[in-house]
């Protein structure tokens, strides 16, 4: 609705450009609006991937100030639309949606509230972690997915503490620009999955739930990506030598868990119900099977096992 409300403003305003201010759900909305306004196409019908869709006009410039470390979304190729009435989220995929040029302004981030530091500040972890681990990834989105980790475990915890450290801050841009750029090239997974259906059924903020799914999934995974996830580690200067790859990738997990904890994210879902699961998993399932470089595929009693343990 705000998309639609927003295409409808900009077709009487005769703006010449776009400006987006704010976090990944301000930006993705512009980013929507500039493409559904230039194709006269309601967002519903541009979803997907843009090889796979009507040809795409480019649109108005956009530019875009973050204002939150997260989504990455100014530097993306996707603009993720909720649709309340059918309880979904959907992804418009086209590289005609990155902004023209971003500004990543520390001073913008200060007074984010710790809580909302925190679950954005995992968002970004999460893209990092889950592109490194894509079987599409390859060495430019390694180096991006490397250097974002390593910069948000190391500044993460200093933002949520004290906000007003413009250095941490300006390290946590810098790191969920980065880990935008490694998603867009290699993709994400299955927490990606999980939590945009936490979002679109029960509006669980998305780098929330990202936060509370990624070492469950992690934990699934590791068996078949534990050098992946030890090279991580080794990156991001966690684990001792001698470490195997398996107790070193466990090494990572549990960082990440802690920190977790240490910020109060919580361990569980509050308002995800058995009943759901179904539901949850063939909408999970749709959006990530033959579409994201998994590691690891899922059955069905496995996502049932991973939600079971999201159960508050």
């Amino acid at each position: 609705a705000v998309v639609l409300n927003g295409v409808d403003r900009l077709r009487r305003s005769g703006a010449g450009a776009v400006l987006a201010i704010g976090g990944g759900s301000s930006i993705d909305c512009a980013k929507a609006m500039v493409i559904c306004h230039a194709n006269d196409r309601h967002p519903s019908q541009l979803t997907g991937l843009w090889l796979y869709a009507l040809p795409r006009k480019r649109g108005l410039p956009l530019y875009a100030i973050p204002t939150t470390a997260g989504t990455g979304s100014e530097a993306t190729t996707v603009a993720v639309v909720s649709d309340r009435e059918a309880r979904t989220k959907y992804a418009i995929v086209d590289p005609k949606l990155v902004p023209a040029f971003v500004a990543l302004d520390p001073k913008r981030t200060a007074g984010l509230p710790p809580a909302i530091t925190a679950a954005t500040g995992m968002d970004a972890l999460t893209h990092a972690v889950e592109s490194y681990l894509s079987t599409l990834a390859f060495p430019e989105s390694d180096g991006y997915a490397r250097s974002a980790a390593a910069l948000i475990l190391q500044n993460l915890p200093t933002a949520w503490q004290d906000g007003r450290d413009l250095r941490a801050r300006e390290d946590m841009l810098v790191a969920s620009c980065l880990a935008g750029l490694a998603f867009s090239r290699a993709g994400v997974g299955y927490v990606h999955a999980f939590a945009h259906q936490m979002g679109g059924r029960y509006h669980v903020p998305h780098g929330l739930a990202n936060a509370i799914i990624l070492p469950q999934v992690l934990d699934f995974s590791k068996s078949h990506c534990a050098s992946r996830l030890a090279e991580l580690a080794s990156a991001c200067g966690i684990g001792e030598s001698g470490m195997d790859d398996m107790a070193r990738a466990e090494s990572l997990i549990a960082r990440i868990r802690a920190m977790n904890a240490a910020m109060g994210i919580p361990a569980t879902i509050e308002p995800l119900r058995r009943e759901d699961f179904e539901a949850i998993i063939d909408l999970a399932f749709a959006e990530a099977h033959g579409t994201y470089g998994l590691p690891r595929y899922m059955t069905r009693d496995d996502a049932r096992a991973l939600l079971g343990k999201l159960l508050a």
